[in-house]
């Protein structure tokens, strides 16, 4: 089977498109069937929790759940829209040309989501460590907010996303350049 580089990117780029869909199918399922689970039998939860918050610490409150919830959902949903868009990118890759700047385009978009949803990941652990203390006694409620290395390596490979972007698109001007002269 003899093939060119253009055709082997183009299968690569295919399969990560596949495997980008299936990262966000699983980013789905995950958490539906946490929640299912967590509707059944809380005290696995409850446990995690009071291993890292403490032995007070209950998921009790409506409110508190809703907080939870949402916060988790917010960053899932992000990184779900960062996934699609990293696959359509790969789709773009796939297609007749592999430098096209509608590939670009969406590999730099899913490079700032990527690194939006790193800042917002840290920002959002401010409320989720309140929500899950809420109903805590005083003195036992906690807010955390931290910053770790795979912060800053997410960061770093978001800005490394959107900088191979702007090659790729770089790329398409010049190659296109050269077909209007030849």
């Amino acid at each position: 089977m003899n093939c060119s580089v253009i055709e082997r990117c183009q299968r690569s780029a295919k399969r990560m498109a596949v495997v980008s869909r299936g990262l966000m199918l699983t980013v789905v399922a995950v958490p539906v069937a946490a929640a299912i689970w967590f509707a059944f039998d809380k005290a696995p939860f409850e446990s995690l929790a009071q291993a890292r918050f403490g032995p007070t610490t209950t998921l009790n409150d409506a409110f508190q759940l809703m907080i939870v919830g949402l916060t988790i959902a917010v960053q899932l949903g992000v990184l779900v829209v960062a996934l699609l868009q990293l696959a359509r990118a790969f789709d773009g890759f796939s297609e007749g040309e592999p430098l096209n700047p509608k590939a670009a385009r969406n590999l730099r978009s899913a490079g700032w989501v990527f690194g939006v949803g790193t800042v917002l990941s840290v920002i959002l652990q401010a409320p989720f460590s309140y929500a899950v203390t809420m109903a805590n006694g005083p003195g036992e409620r906690a807010i955390i907010v931290s910053l770790s290395s795979s912060h800053v390596v997410s960061v770093f490979a978001a800005a490394a996303l959107i900088a191979i972007s702007h090659i790729v698109a770089m790329a398409a001007e010049v190659r296109e350049d050269h077909r209007q002269i030849i």
